[in-house]
């Protein structure tokens, strides 16, 4: 089998916590693209260490690289397999040097210690994706199919399919036991030879080799039991020969010293499923987190998403927050020319301010964000005909504020205005009668948002706490936040090239109810938070909810929240500590396991469920020093 000429580098897919009828969907994704081969195939998984950076710190950090090579270009295949934009050809698979042979491993030019392992026999209680046991333990893993012409493929499983037939008859003819085992060999050799006859399936020779790779002979020896323990019940048989360690580990030699072949039909290859990763590695991604299942950090980069938005969801003191800050944190030091707008928190200013109270150890301060706050002997110019895409839009809110939603002749009325209007001023001179009344009594309290002007720059933290809870407050977040999308899309000001994020915190208060009517303050906020979230990509543009009040968004029981939609739209979601109440709404909305329910009831700060379109992922929020000291919430350490 000659070296592939066309490499590629993949993707890993979170096979094992995909919900099950997805994962049938990949593996038959898997066994089209085997059927479609026409020329022999490598796949090979390989340890490497990347460093990844936090604030202040820098850290090594094991993963798991995936590769394919083939003696042709296989680029339709392969996006037919892991989708477009999920592999990249590169020159060559990384490998390991020899300085040293030895009789039963070798020792590379880092000094380290290589023993490889040929399965020379399998066992009958594979589940797909099985080599996934030994990623954490072994250096790398080669699977190579070379696919058998089919008029072969014919004879040969035929033939042992009589060959098996024959050794059972022999054996009761002799009087001999039966021998349930071969018994049950015939049966699947017999329905795997009607089934490659019938070209349902195809055969290949294949071969599998683990390679072991430690710092000392001690290590070594400890990783050799490990590993049999690992494949004990699904490898009947792996073998590691003396004093062919070289040919086994380079595939150099003559070919009966090289590992054994074997035979697989494509049901059966399916189960070696090379691309099943635990790890999220994105290429292009920042440090993130740790997993929980594997130990290794969470390389996570959301503009390769299939939408680019988060919704992050926590108790209040586990977390939310500071997840926040430390992700987009090292993404927008990591990236200088991304945009960030970012809503601080209704609570407290967490991000505007650091726990000293000072802005240059806050996230606004390390990141370079210009802090804007709201007062009312300042205009914050949010005309809402300056930021809404249209007056209608523009006439609902206004509706909303002099309350008058609910009354449709003056709701009308404010229609054919606004339609003359360019702004709430030129609004107010053109009112008649009761509208005119109407909008003079509710309307003053508002006036200095609609007045003066609003500079929207590159990088920006809005502080809504200087202003009263309720509609006020909430009518300033939603027209800054319509302000800013208005700017995002014009991209003679931030051009698609470069990168953007939206953070609201507490998102909630976008959909706060309105005790008077029982129904949001701002019902257009329901409608046009989605349509942002539903639109963002298209301007390069990250849309970030953030909520502790999970069930006020996302509803209870049979009744659908005013925020679910928004939550809906976020292809990835951090799901931290919940309470039952909130954990069951989650359960049903996103398909959580039991077990996923009863860790995020349990959590621990900073520990979560990370939800992708790739599979679920338990992490921990890992943070450097700094970070854990410059973004903490808790009382006891925030001295301002």
């Amino acid at each position: 089998m000659a070296d592939p000429t066309c490499v590629y580098e993949l993707r890993s897919i979170n096979l094992a916590n995909l919900p099950e009828k997805e994962q049938a969907r990949v593996l038959d994704q898997f066994a089209s693209f085997l059927n479609s081969l026409t020329d022999p195939v490598t796949f090979e998984v390989v340890k490497d260490v990347r460093r990844v950076d936090a604030l202040g710190s820098s850290y090594p950090v094991p993963y798991m690289r995936f590769f394919v090579g083939s003696g042709s270009q296989i680029d339709d295949l392969l996006a037919g397999l892991v989708g477009p934009g999920k592999f990249v050809r590169v020159p060559s698979v990384p490998t390991i040097d020899v300085s040293h042979v030895g009789g039963r491993h070798l020792v590379d030019t880092e000094g380290q210690f290589v023993q490889t392992f040929n399965i020379t026999r399998l066992g009958g209680a594979m589940e797909p994706a099985f080599l996934t046991r030994v990623y954490g333990l072994a250096h790398s893993v080669k699977l190579r199919l070379l696919p058998v012409e089919p008029h072969q493929a014919r004879v040969l499983s035929r033939q042992r399919a009589k060959a098996l037939q024959s050794g059972l008859l022999l054996r009761q003819m002799d009087g001999r036991l039966f021998n349930p085992e071969q018994e049950a060999e015939l049966q699947r050799v017999q329905a795997a030879a009607q089934s490659i006859a019938a070209g349902n399936e195809r055969l290949f020779k294949a071969k599998v080799s683990i390679r072991l790779r430690e710092k000392s002979y001690p290590d070594l020896i400890a990783a050799r039991k490990r590993l049999r323990q690992a494949l004990g019940g699904v490898v009947d048989e792996m073998d590691s020969p003396r004093y062919l360690q070289e040919p086994l580990l380079t595939d150099r030699g003559p070919e009966w010293a090289r590992g054994r072949w074997f035979f697989l039909t494509t049901a059966a290859a399916t189960v070696f499923f090379p691309f099943s990763g635990l790890d999220i590695i994105d290429p292009k991604g920042v440090f993130f987190g740790q997993s929980l299942q594997t130990g290794n950090a969470i390389i996570f980069d959301v503009f390769e998403k299939e939408n680019y938005n988060l919704a992050v969801m926590g108790q209040t003191g586990y977390g939310k927050s500071t997840l926040v800050k430390t992700l987009f944190t090292r993404m927008l030091l990591s990236d200088p020319d991304m945009c960030a707008f970012v809503f601080d928190s209704i609570v407290k200013p967490e991000y505007a301010f650091g726990p000293d109270g000072k802005f240059e150890t806050s996230f606004a301060g390390i990141t370079g964000c210009r802090v804007h706050r709201f007062t009312a002997e300042k205009g914050a110019g949010l005309d809402p005909f300056a930021v809404f895409p249209d007056k209608r839009r523009a006439a609902n809110f206004l509706a909303s504020v002099a309350k008058i939603e609910g009354e449709p002749n003056l709701v009308a009325d404010l229609y054919i205005a606004s339609e003359r209007s360019a702004s709430v001023a030129d609004l107010m001179t053109r009112a008649e009668g009761e509208l005119r009344k109407r909008l003079q009594a509710n309307l003053p309290p508002y006036t200095f948002l609609f007045e003066g002007e609003m500079e929207v720059s590159r990088r920006m933290v809005f502080v809504l706490y200087d202003l009263p809870p309720g509609e006020l407050r909430d009518a300033a977040a939603f027209l800054t936040l319509a302000a800013v999308w208005k700017s995002i899309q014009d991209t003679s000001i931030f051009p698609v090239s470069q990168r953007k994020a939206i953070v609201i915190d507490e998102g909630w208060a976008l959909v706060e109810i309105n005790p008077r009517t029982g129904k949001p303050y701002f019902q257009l906020a329901v409608e046009f938070v989605p349509e942002i979230a539903r639109t963002a990509r298209h301007y390069n543009a990250n849309f970030t909810l953030a909520t502790q009040l999970v069930s006020d968004l996302m509803g209870r029981g049979g009744t659908v929240g005013p925020g679910r939609e928004m939550v809906e739209s976020c292809a990835t979601k951090f799901i931290l500590k919940q309470d039952p109440a909130a954990s069951a709404t989650l359960r049903d909305a996103f398909n959580l396991s039991d077990r996923e329910e009863r860790f995020i009831t349990n959590a621990k700060i900073g520990q979560g469920v990370l939800l992708t379109q790739d599979g679920h992922l338990p992490f921990y929020n890992l943070l450097s020093d700094a970070e854990a000291r410059l973004f903490t919430t808790r009382p006891k350490e925030v001295t301002a």
